[in-house]
């Protein structure tokens, strides 16, 4: 038991110094003051992969809580699984004018994302949308995770509101339900810089 303290303790420790090593990356290299990376169960085996905040997550400083987040986590509460995933943004601070994020800046953060899932030990991944699925697709091995369940991003339903971009969604967690281990402890962790 105190071995698993002891792990649990060193994982938060990397986190926390990769959250540093991101925020002072950022702000060299984007000029932000902020960064929201990562939340979530720091013992989960699944990841859902943003792209980047909006803005209510800027104001907030925390992952998913405008409305395509408020979609996601009401059909992960569906399903009993919202605090058993972790949360991760592509780019972690809100780009400029609300831009879609570029390859340069994907490519940039790969390393550090490759460094989390390595801390994380993620098996499943649920990625929301084409940025999401971009970071995979320049990971070279998709972070060695198992399961990769691809959806629509949120934002994109609330664009067209058709309702069977929402039921892709809410499938696509569906089945990435049974691929995830519950956790006994609830190890829920919010890694976010500012000055």
């Amino acid at each position: 038991m105190k071995a698993d303290y002891v792990n649990l303790h060193l994982k938060i420790d990397k986190l926390n110094n990769l959250a540093d090593r991101v925020y002072y990356f950022s702000v060299k290299n984007y000029n932000t003051g902020y960064i929201i990376m990562c939340e979530g169960n720091i013992l989960s085996n699944c990841l859902i992969l943003a792209e980047a905040p909006g803005s209510l997550e800027e104001s907030m400083k925390r992952i998913l809580v405008g409305k395509s987040g408020t979609i996601i986590r009401n059909i992960l509460q569906k399903y009993g699984i919202e605090s058993n995933v972790f949360f991760l943004n592509v780019i972690p601070w809100r780009p400029y004018n609300n831009n879609t994020p570029t390859v340069s800046q994907i490519k940039a953060y790969l390393p550090f994302w490759k460094e989390l899932f390595s801390i994380l030990k993620i098996d499943n991944i649920i990625c929301l949308g084409s940025i999401a699925k971009k970071l995979l697709h320049y990971s070279d091995n998709n972070f060695n995770a198992l399961n990769i369940y691809y959806t629509w991003h949120p934002a994109y339903y609330l664009r067209t509101n058709n309702k069977k971009h929402l039921d892709h969604i809410d499938m696509s967690i569906l089945y990435a339900k049974s691929d995830i281990v519950c956790c006994n402890i609830n190890c829920y962790l919010y890694f976010v810089r500012t000055y």
